[in-house]
């Protein structure tokens, strides 16, 4: 029986809860933003309201704050300012990085984390303001809220692109291959319609030295590029197949060592 009148009880009680007219609607709807409405001139004002003899839950009410929220302001369990943490960079300033990033992505300079950090500390410093990071470098907290502020930004792994090659524009392909068309058509038009007699050799190189890191980039983004030097330790591999599909044995160059003083 005393079950029984517990649960019937509980239910009365939901049954309570449950906003039926358009008023009690509206009041449910105030409490659940009450608190994202109150600021910290609310909390000064009703402390001083509880100074001058107001009581602590009706000055709670009358400026909007919530009574959990108010009663350990009181208590001291949580702190009086609640003022949010002062940021560095303008939201205009945080669109330039973003367009900077972009930017270096598509022209194949991809930016590292460290040099993200440099040019932060370059444009405070150019524009003459002072932070609480040491030398207006910033720290590795602001990189993290960064992130996680534009998850748009990620790190990839660049691949190695030489400077001659990022030279290289579609519109200088298309000539190439309209002249070689145009030289082959020249001395036999025949053989760009067999495909037996049309071989394609592609080089490839696979460095052996250490990677750079990875470098910040966009989600989506198909190909990450690195521009830098080529000269550097690499197995080359040279493969040939043609266009009806024969492989030729691939033609593979290790990395040798040159004999001191010897002069073929």
């Amino acid at each position: 029986m005393q079950s029984g009148n517990k649960q019937q009880k509980g239910a009365i009680q939901n049954e309570k809860q449950i906003p039926e007219t358009e008023n009690e609607k509206a009041k449910w709807k105030e409490r659940s933003t009450m608190k994202t409405k109150w600021t910290q001139e609310n909390l000064q004002n009703a402390l001083q309201a509880v100074s001058n003899g107001m009581s602590k839950r009706e000055a709670a009410s009358t400026f909007n704050i919530p009574w959990g929220i108010f009663a350990c302001k009181i208590t001291g369990r949580r702190k009086m300012d609640t003022t949010a943490p002062q940021t560095y960079l303008t939201p205009q300033e945080e669109g330039e990085i973003i367009k900077f990033i972009k930017d270096s992505s598509h022209r194949n300079f991809g930016q590292t984390k460290q040099e993200l950090m440099l040019t932060v500390q370059s444009m405070l410093n150019a524009r003459g303001r002072t932070t609480k990071w040491p030398a207006n470098m910033p720290s590795e907290k602001w990189y993290c809220l960064f992130k996680k502020k534009h998850p748009e930004v990620v790190l990839r792994t660049p691949q190695k692109l030489g400077k001659q090659r990022a030279l290289v524009r579609k519109s200088s392909i298309m000539k190439w291959f309209a002249d070689f068309q145009a030289t082959v058509t020249d001395i036999d038009a025949s053989i760009l319609l067999d495909p037996s007699r049309i071989y394609n050799c592609d080089e490839s190189g696979f460095s052996l030295d250490a990677s750079s890191g990875k470098v910040l980039s966009f989600v989506g983004t198909k190909f990450v590029y690195q521009v830098g030097s080529e000269q550097k330790t690499m197995i080359t591999v040279l493969v040939c197949c043609s266009a009806s599909g024969h492989f030729v044995h691939p033609i593979m160059i290790y990395p040798g060592t040159q004999l001191r003083g010897f002069r073929p």
